[in-house]
């Protein structure tokens, strides 16, 4: 491990990197009391907005005639309205490094970055080693859908094993997210196995993936009884962790898992520490804010090249109000609702997506609200709260529409309620771990 780190601190100069460097500055931004965090967050804040104001065209002309001074004043950003300006958001240079969100959320659209805020990113990536209690260049794996590729030479260096996650179904789309609402996609069974060996060797102190994809691998070592995949640490991400899906990682990879809350556009906003009480918001480089409705605001403090302020993210939570146990200064938050690219499973061990049933009922404005919950494997229930009276005759077409998804293979039935304790029109699943394949 010290020679990686020797090696990696031999090669950052080498090529003239700074990111590590960066890991330094935010290694001790670790050890700030909360009012040096909050005065180097608001001093990040009024540099970002004036910069932006000043050198970006898009908010040149988004922010004329506006007070500055106080961020509530400015209009919120959406993905339709980033995606629409264009280059218009972006800071012009010779040298930009592009980047695409997945769009789960919204539509998917690029950005951009430059060399400086890459390297900022890659510290930022690494720090959440730090709450995990993992060092670097301890081997870990990192097992996503991939969109660009990763250095084989930084990997190496920093312990890294890179698995796209892409290549575990037939039909080339992730066990999390395939490409389309109405794909029931096959699991290619010889790529988890020569995955699941891949992971055996390397022998992981930290997995990081996203929830449905470790649950998925997590039912095959299960019921294949494949043995020696472990890992102290996991760091899920990409998804709501729910209670059931930590408890079963935790008990097939025998790991303690650290949820981290991050997006595309912003990898690393806040990460569980051991304590496990809430996400610690790294508001050195982000700052939060949340609506009415507990929609998530997000400004990344400093990209400059093409600033995202108060951007909607999609995703819903809270700022807790108490204080965590361990030693950190950064507030505590809470996600109650994001991203969805959760797993339903049938009996006969087929994944389906669930974000299915989410698009069909979005559709109907009489629902207010809805959850979807898979507690037995044969029976999936959704439950509505209506502003209206449903005909029954519509309930009995949603019925049906799912139950066609499933090729009837699950018993779904609907039942309303008054009320459900999720933001509006947002989607939950339990996750089945009793699938057997």
């Amino acid at each position: 491990m010290v020679n990686r780190l020797t090696l990696l601190k031999i090669a950052a100069k080498l090529i003239n990197n700074p990111f590590l460097k960066y890991c330094d500055q935010l290694k001790q931004n670790l050890t700030f009391k909360k009012s040096e965090l909050e005065n180097l967050q608001s001093d990040k804040l009024n540099k970002l907005i004036n910069h932006a104001s000043l050198n970006i065209p898009f908010y040149k002309k988004r922010f004329a005639n506006l007070n500055l001074e106080s961020i509530n004043t400015l209009p919120v950003l959406s993905k339709h309205e980033l995606k629409d300006t264009g280059k218009q958001a972006v800071l012009t240079k010779k040298k930009l490094i592009k980047k695409t969100t997945s769009g789960t959320t919204g539509p998917a659209f690029s950005f951009y970055v430059d060399k400086d805020f890459f390297a900022l990113e890659l510290a930022r990536n690494l720090r959440i080693f730090d709450f995990a209690n993992v060092e670097i260049g301890e081997p870990w794996v990192l097992l996503v859908p991939l969109r660009d590729r990763k250095n084989f030479i930084f990997s190496k260096l920093i312990g890294r094993l890179v698995l796209d996650a892409t290549l575990l179904s037939s039909g080339r789309t992730p066990l999390c997210c395939p490409s389309s609402k109405l794909e029931q996609f096959k699991a290619d069974e010889s790529m988890i196995r020569y995955f699941l060996s891949k992971i055996q060797k390397h022998k992981p102190k930290l997995i990081y993936s996203y929830p449905s994809t470790l649950i998925a691998l997590a039912t095959y070592i299960k019921n294949w009884n494949v043995q020696g995949i472990y890992s102290k640490k996991i760091i899920t991400s990409g998804e709501v962790l729910t209670r059931p899906a930590r408890k079963f990682i935790e008990e097939i990879f025998q790991s303690e898992v650290f949820d981290l809350y991050g997006t595309t556009e912003f990898p690393t906003i806040a990460q569980e520490c051991n304590e496990h009480k809430g996400l610690h918001v790294f508001i050195d480089s982000y700052y939060l804010e949340f609506t009415n409705d507990n929609e998530i605001l997000v400004t990344d403090l400093e990209n400059y090249t093409m600033p995202f302020i108060r951007y909607k993210t999609n995703d819903f939570g809270y700022l807790k109000p108490e204080k965590c146990g361990c030693s950190s200064a950064f507030p505590l938050m809470e996600i109650t609702q994001g991203r969805v690219s959760d797993l339903i499973v049938t009996p006969n061990g087929k994944f389906l997506r669930a974000d299915f049933f989410s698009s069909i009922l979005k559709k109907n404005r009489e629902i207010k609200k809805f959850q979807i919950v898979q507690e037995e494997q044969k029976k999936l229930v959704i439950y509505l709260v209506i502003e209206k009276s449903l005909p029954g005759s519509r309930i009995n077409f949603l019925v049906k529409r799912c139950r066609e998804y499933v090729n009837n293979s699950l018993n779904i039935s609907i039942e309303t309620t008054n009320d459900i304790n999720l933001p509006l029109k947002q989607f939950f699943q339990t996750y089945p771990v009793r699938a057997t394949l």
